[in-house]
């Protein structure tokens, strides 16, 4: 479901003229499949923020251009 719905989102973006997709995620341990889930998808990880959130919870930002 998760590969259908971004699949939708890039094509959405791309019809649309958009350059790019700017993704937000967590560090912790139960973001871990969204991590991988974005990799496989070809987001590149472009940044990280430790204690983003809260004190021993960063962001992760990735990218994907088009």
């Amino acid at each position: 479901l998760a590969s259908k719905l971004l699949e939708k989102m890039e094509s959405f973006v791309k019809q649309n003229h958009g350059r790019y997709i700017h993704a937000l995620s967590c560090d912790i341990e139960s973001y871990k499949p969204a991590l991988k889930f974005y990799e496989s998808k070809g987001y590149k990880k472009v940044a990280e923020i430790p204690n983003y959130y809260v004190e021993g919870e960063g962001r992760i930002d990735f990218f994907k251009e088009f």
